[in-house]
């Protein structure tokens, strides 16, 4: 089984940018609507103001 090791690929990826600010990564589930995958109004940007990253 192949896995998917995000605290890696996180890492691989901020390290290119030297200024860049160590901030939590925040798994979050969508909801199956009309267009797909919606979130609620809010919750990304609730993540995003309390200093996480949001993952969905």
């Amino acid at each position: 089984m192949t896995t998917f090791d995000t605290h890696s690929r996180h890492k691989a990826l901020t390290s290119r940018f030297p200024n860049h600010n160590v901030r939590p990564l925040i798994g979050i589930s969508g909801n199956f609507g009309a267009a797909g995958c919606e979130l609620a109004e809010g919750y990304y940007s609730s993540i995003e103001q309390a200093g996480g990253i949001p993952v969905v």
